[in-house]
């Protein structure tokens, strides 16, 4: 495949849907207080294992 080619389907997609809502959060209390080592906790950017989530995604192409 050359660099120029796309096979992301959301190259096609509109920035915003015709009609937005506007959408309310939940965001649960953090309940584990164990922690990485400092220097761990550094590498994998929080200190807090039960919010170490990686980020297995990509970008669409032509986004940043």
């Amino acid at each position: 495949m050359e660099n120029n080619e796309c096979r992301c389907a959301c190259r096609d997609l509109p920035k915003l849907p015709e009609d937005p809502v506007v959408a309310m959060a939940y965001v649960p209390m953090q309940t584990e207080l164990v922690t990485y080592p400092s220097a761990e906790g550094f590498n994998n950017g929080t200190l807090f294992p039960e919010l170490d989530k990686k980020f297995y995604g990509g970008k669409c192409c032509g986004q940043m």
